[in-house]
């Protein structure tokens, strides 16, 4: 279904069947993305949320034939300080190129960066980068345009605020049985996260005033994630807490500003201890009491490379006793844990959550350590004779150090998921099992203790 904001350039396609697919992909097509360079990191990321909050505005688009004037825009605001050298984006394109990208009409990708205007809106041109489909910088290209992703050479100096404009470079062909309706590429949209900074924007020419409307009304940003380097030069504020009173162990929601896209070297600290945390991003952390931590009254505090926060009041007690047989209870930052824990040589429980955390909790029920890896996790933890803990999300087999640091990781190659496994055998060798619904997967595969 395709609804008219305004103009005939301004339109939003709501394309409910495919969501649910395109929100599962998600995980998976970027869940390789950061390998080219070891130095890049996430700085900014915005949207891939709730699969039923997507939509597609745009179009967002500059003609690739001689003689066509298209050059509809759209413009989300981002807020960091650094180096932007990838960028990552999610579109859907109508017509010929869709689903199979055609190179007669498909050029490439422009990226442009607007300074902030007087009237908060994109202002001055600062850069403009054409990346076309044939440059070893574009990175990857999924069907029908959904997912694009390029390098920037050189990458962008961001310094505070800026307007970014993607826009997939077609020639505005008549798309076969469509009445007369040309080629256009739309870049989605999540309106799941709270908006960061402004909503977008939309122009429909480079003349043209940048503007809103009643279906863009400035809730939404634009699907995107930014990759290189980011220098925190601002302090974190954080601005509320989920409880002012916590058992060791319990869980803790901090919300805020200017905390990181990714943790990094940044930590936070519950009563004077570091906190292990589960969940990390620019307005939210998720982390946990640490055995640590003073019981009593006290506080919590995130700091970051940009300074130290505001503190938050926060009274920590002693864990509840045993109550009858139940020893200790844990809330995991996941929807479930479908495996079974496992127990190492020194007492220590290992679960896996299916968001794709491993969480180390001592024998009386304190958080040791939580390891971060990949969504899902549908399989059980197994622990070598070394304590090593060995679990796996999605197509990556994890082993992990007793300290909570990687061992080693393998991903399966032909890119399904770990149907069963990872195991330690008696030899002390890991055994798995490759997707088993398709004939191209690898099958059972055994690695050694070593990651070979």
């Amino acid at each position: 279904m395709k609804l008219i904001i305004s103009g005939e350039n301004r339109l939003s396609n709501l394309k409910n069947l495919k969501f649910l697919f395109f929100a599962v992909a998600l995980c998976f097509i970027f869940q390789g993305a950061g390998a080219a360079q070891a130095q890049e990191e996430v700085i900014w990321m915005q949207g891939m949320g709730a699969p039923f909050s997507v939509a597609d505005f745009g179009p967002s688009q500059k003609a690739g034939a001689a003689g066509y004037t298209l050059d509809a825009e759209l413009a989300d605001d981002i807020d960091l300080n650094g180096t932007i050298s990838r960028v990552d984006v999610h579109g859907y394109a109508d017509g010929p190129v869709s689903p199979t990208p055609s190179s007669a009409y498909y050029h490439g990708l422009n990226v442009r960066f607007y300074a902030v205007g007087a009237d908060n809106k994109p202002g001055a041109l600062q850069a403009e980068y054409f990346v076309s489909k044939d440059s070893p910088n574009f990175l990857f290209q999924g069907t029908g345009l959904n997912d694009l992703r390029v390098r920037l050479a050189p990458a962008f100096n961001a310094t505070g605020r800026h307007f970014i404009v993607v826009q997939a470079v077609i020639d505005p062909v008549v798309i076969p049985g469509s009445g007369g309706a040309e080629q256009k590429w739309y870049w989605r949209s999540d309106n799941a996260d709270p908006v960061q900074g402004e909503g977008f924007y939309y122009r429909a020419g480079s003349g043209a005033a940048w503007g809103r409307d009643a279906f863009n009304d400035g809730t939404r940003n634009l699907s995107m994630r930014l990759w290189g380097t980011r220098v925190l030069v601002t302090a974190p504020v954080v601005s509320q807490i989920s409880a002012a009173n916590l058992p060791q162990a319990g869980r803790l929601k901090i919300t805020g500003t200017n905390f990181g896209v990714t943790q990094g070297a940044s930590t936070v600290r519950i009563n004077g201890a570091p906190a292990p945390v589960s969940s990390w991003s620019e307005t939210s952390i998720t982390a946990y009491v640490s055995d640590a931590s003073t019981v009593g009254a006290g506080t919590v505090e995130v700091v970051t490379p940009g300074g130290t926060s505001n503190s938050k009041s926060l009274t920590v007690r002693a864990r509840a006793s045993a109550n009858g047989r139940v020893q200790w209870r844990f809330q995991a930052d996941d929807a479930y844990i479908i495996g079974r824990p496992a127990v190492g040589t020194d007492g220590t429980v290992y679960a896996a959550g299916v968001g794709g955390h491993l969480y180390a909790l001592t024998a009386s029920g304190g958080v040791k350590w939580i390891f971060r890896g990949t969504f899902p996790v549908m399989q059980s933890v197994s622990v070598g004779a070394d304590n090593t803990a060995y679990f796996a999300g999605g197509n990556v087999v994890y082993a992990i150090n007793a300290d909570g640091t990687l061992k080693w990781k393998i991903a399966n190659p032909s890119g399904g998921s770990i149907a069963a496994g990872p195991n330690v055998g008696p030899d002390g060798n890991i055994y798995a099992v490759g997707d088993y619904g398709d004939p191209n997967q690898l099958g059972a595969i055994t690695i050694s203790p070593a990651g070979q």
